[in-house]
């Protein structure tokens, strides 16, 4: 029993392990060492309704993919739309998706690709739906 314990243990400690290095290339700099944090902020909603048409922020799923590796961050986004994802320098593919109705698939925004700097807010708005 105590080494069937142990195993559990070892392969739960190297999981944690394996997911703690892939996160490791989006926050290294061309150098190797660790950059400032940077951070995607912004806005997820709708376009449309009558005249004139403005951006209705929406609850939903903000859906960052990592582009040095096989990992996708899923953040979930209040009511009022607002989120701040802190993040590393590097490259990632940025999708917003509404929230879900009667238990079919949301309706997602295009995906957008991003850079970030060391130490830079990217600022963007995700429009998952345009209402007429």
């Amino acid at each position: 029993m105590v080494r069937k314990w142990a195993f559990m243990m070892a392969i739960s400690i190297g999981a944690v392990t394996v997911l703690e290095l892939q996160g490791v290339p989006a926050q290294a700099t061309a150098n190797g060492h660790a950059g400032t944090k940077s951070a995607l902020v912004g806005e997820l909603g709708y376009e449309g309704g009558p005249a004139p048409g403005r951006f209705h922020p929406t609850s939903g799923t903000v859906l960052v993919q990592f582009t040095s590796v096989p990992l996708t961050l899923e953040k979930h986004v209040g009511a009022k739309g607002h989120f701040r994802i802190p993040l590393g320098p590097g490259k990632y593919t940025v999708t917003g998706c509404g929230p879900s109705s009667g238990g079919g698939q949301p309706l997602c925004s295009q995906p957008v690709n991003v850079t970030l700097a060391a130490g830079e807010i990217y600022k963007i708005q995700l429009v998952w739906a345009y209402a007429p």
